[in-house]
């Protein structure tokens, strides 16, 4: 019995030296000296690669980036500038029999253009706010947002100008995200934009 379990033992040490499973001391010592240079390359590597500081004619460059429109800041932080818009554009298409045009009149196929705007908005010394918006869709020029505004007040913001009133969630909410094209049959009742001054906040706790 002990000689079969010499026998195993010795055969299975054979298949481990055989695959790479154990290594010599010899082997050993080349597998560290190997890993050292490895570690060693890694590093190199990665100091060499390492992003150079910004240098000072960068610091001082605005920097443009994509959020929601173009937005332009300034190097401190203090400024920021927008510039966007949107364009809505209806489609329809109908027919009718005859008896339904004699009822309701002849059934016109067409599109217009529900909104087609532009505008500028920023913030300057992160203190003094502003946007104006026009609207072209119609084949005029409607003022939508002209307001001046001054924030970190003791209060709140104060703004002065043309701009949506505090009133309707709905009406509130940007023409961009709500769920159909126009806002329910309810909402004629908000007043929308108003030319006036407004204060705006909310309390310590909230």
């Amino acid at each position: 019995m002990k000689g079969l379990l010499k026998t195993i033992a010795m055969s299975a040490l054979a298949m481990l030296f055989l695959f790479g499973g154990i290594a010599t001391a010899e082997e050993s010592d080349n597998v560290s000296e190997a890993n050292k240079s490895k570690e060693t390359t890694t590093v190199a590597s990665t100091v060499g690669t390492s992003d150079a500081p910004a240098t000072e004619e960068e610091k001082k460059e605005w920097k443009w980036r994509w959020d929601g429109g173009f937005k332009l800041d300034s190097p401190d932080g203090m400024h920021s500038l927008k510039f966007g818009g949107r364009m809505m554009n209806d489609w329809t298409w109908g027919s009718g029999d005859d008896e339904i045009e004699d009822a309701f009149g002849e059934i016109v196929s067409g599109n217009e253009w529900r909104r087609a705007r532009l505008f500028f908005s920023g913030t300057v010394y992160n203190v003094v706010e502003f946007k104006v918006q026009y609207d072209f869709a119609g084949g005029d020029v409607d003022w939508k947002d002209v307001w001046l505004g001054i924030k970190k007040l003791p209060f709140g913001k104060l703004r002065i100008g043309h701009f949506k009133e505090p009133f309707s969630l709905e009406e509130l909410t940007s023409s961009k995200y709500i769920t159909f094209i126009e806002r329910s049959l309810p909402n004629v009742f908000t007043s929308s934009r108003s030319t006036g001054f407004g204060i705006l906040g909310h309390t310590k706790d909230e």
